[in-house]
């Protein structure tokens, strides 16, 4: 369940994989992985992931606390998504989730990074239509948009309707 792999450009050896078990990374072009975050940490179901061009220690992920299968399952639907960021190469991490709602409903499916000679912002879609932007390197989210249609990756959409809905839909598809 392979998501997404970002490589360091000064070093292209080094690579993050970011999978439906947590994020793993490789110093010796994918010959060997080490797990550096599990399905226990914050974001076990992580999706998006991007590297700072400005400095390749800075490590942005976006993805859900859980995996899909059981967001139907959680009080109002919620993935518990959230954006994490890494300083130091991975070794460790810290929620930037200043101006995200507190839960997040839909998971964070698209992440873009926009570089620049100033910093770096940074733009996340859900899967429940909503679009955040962060001016400051994930510091600080406002809503730039919602009521879109989803951003979504195959039917993950479908695990935050109401259960009825769901049902429905998932019936025609039959």
């Amino acid at each position: 369940d392979t998501h997404r792999i970002v490589i360091r450009q000064g070093d292209p050896r080094q690579m993050f994989l970011s999978s439906g078990e947590g994020v793993y990374y490789s110093s010796d072009s994918g010959e060997t992985w080490t797990h550096i975050q599990t399905r226990t940490d914050r974001l076990g179901y992580p999706d998006a992931m991007a590297i700072d061009p400005h400095n390749e220690d800075t490590i942005f992920i976006a993805g859900a606390g859980n995996p899909p299968r059981t967001w139907v399952d959680q009080q109002e639907g919620t993935s518990n998504a959230g954006v994490i960021r890494s300083d130091d190469g991975g070794k460790s991490w810290r929620e930037v989730s200043n101006g995200l709602p507190q839960p997040l409903k839909g998971n964070i499916e698209a992440m873009s990074l926009l570089s620049h000679p100033d910093g770096v912002e940074l733009f996340c879609g859900t899967a429940t239509g909503e679009l955040y932007y962060s001016a400051d390197r994930g510091g600080n989210w406002e809503e730039l948009a919602a009521g879109i249609p989803p951003v979504s990756k195959v039917h993950h959409n479908r695990w935050f309707l109401p259960k009825e809905e769901l049902q429905r839909i998932e019936e025609l598809a039959k």
